[in-house]
């Protein structure tokens, strides 16, 4: 494929992102309404950031006389709502070249043997490979930004967010996500026998699944922030689904425990368009963490290590009592590090405290 100069340009910069991912939830709302299949296949944002541009491995060399075999990746968002990329078969292209403009996703283009060959006049410009090569680097440093916007600890760019307390007191603040679950009371336990007061991120659907446990966690004196209703990843989705994911929970979690959350997570840590807004409307400060024990998938001898190296003074530990909205998950390696865990940094002198007071200690 070749792509337009429009294209490669709309690639460079982080601020057409923004143009560009909304006028993919556009498009894809007016097929939803017209009634057509809303499939948007999309790759996951980081998966093609892991695609190898040759800017970074070695200097883009000056293409060769004859038929296009060199790929130079760029993204971009066509009219059905799929990303695209410059690909190569190793073969030579064929004479009748098809290029990818954010309007037109298949408009034939003029017979070019060469990537060397002028554009025809009258059609849009297009960019050679040895333009591609220059412009690469630029696409990758537009999607590593993209990337530490949306899930980087300590990034703004889609709205404010905590991830330490003050350095100046040796106290450490633990948070589950994803509750509550039918285990959570495990957790209670734990946290009840070392007097260990915690932060949970509750999922909304599952406070109106498990309204008695929400109250169970909400008496026992540890905080409540909002972790969305459903779960949803937010990337490429809507300001006002945003805002209505948390809304929903800011209401749920209210309804069934007496007290409304002033904090929130995103779900998976991904910040989008839109978030920042959802914060200010609903009032609530967003929190990432220091250290995460990726305890949905390791082993207690493993996530306890982890967070145990990521234990400083003001540090958010960030562990899980669900599994998104899935009932009845299996979390008995998230129980068993919270018990080695929990009396290890005591043993190191640490003081636990909610996300709140931590940052505020006379709350």
């Amino acid at each position: 494929m070749l792509y337009s100069r429009r294209e490669i340009n709309a690639c460079q910069s982080p601020s057409v992102l923004r143009t560009t991912a909304r006028r993919f939830i556009e498009q894809r709302n007016s097929s939803a309404t017209q009634g057509s299949p809303n499939r948007p296949q999309f790759l996951f944002l980081y998966a093609h950031f892991a695609i190898p541009h040759p800017s970074r491995h070695q200097p883009a060399k000056p293409p060769a006389i004859g038929p296009i075999q060199a790929s130079f990746p760029c993204r971009s968002i066509d009219s059905k709502g799929t990303i695209g990329f410059v690909r190569s078969n190793l073969a030579p292209a064929s004479n009748a070249q098809f290029c990818t403009i954010l309007h037109n996703c298949a408009q034939l283009c003029p017979t070019r043997t060469s990537p060397l060959d002028p554009p025809v006049e009258g059609l849009p410009h297009h960019m050679t490979t040895s333009e591609l090569a220059a412009l690469s680097g630029t696409t990758a440093s537009a999607a590593a930004f993209l990337a530490w916007a949306v899930r980087g600890r300590a990034a703004s760019a889609f709205g404010p967010s905590v991830y330490h307390g003050p350095p100046d007191r040796k106290a450490i603040a633990l948070t589950l996500d994803d509750g509550p679950s039918e285990s959570t009371p495990r957790v209670l336990e734990l946290l009840d026998k070392y007097q260990a007061p915690a932060t949970f991120f509750q999922i909304g659907a599952n406070v109106e699944r498990l309204p008695g446990i929400a109250r169970a966690v909400h008496a026992a004196g540890h905080e409540i922030g909002n972790h969305s209703h459903t779960h949803p990843l937010f990337c490429f989705h809507s300001p006002a689904f945003i805002f209505e994911e948390f809304a929903r929970a800011q209401r749920a979690i209210a309804d069934v425990t007496g007290c409304a959350p002033t904090l929130l997570r995103a779900p998976f840590g991904a910040r989008w368009f839109g978030f920042r807004a959802a914060q200010r409307r609903l009032h609530l400060r967003g929190v990432m963490w220091s250290a995460i024990g990726y305890d949905w998938k390791l082993k207690a001898d493993t996530i306890v290590g982890r967070m145990l190296a990521g234990a400083a003074n003001g540090a958010i530990l960030c562990l899980h009592d669900g599994r998104g909205v899935r009932a009845n998950p299996d979390i008995r390696e998230t129980v068993a590090a919270i018990a080695r865990l929990v009396p290890a940094l005591r043993d190191q002198g640490y003081r636990f405290d909610t996300v709140s007071r931590l940052l505020c200690p006379t709350i």
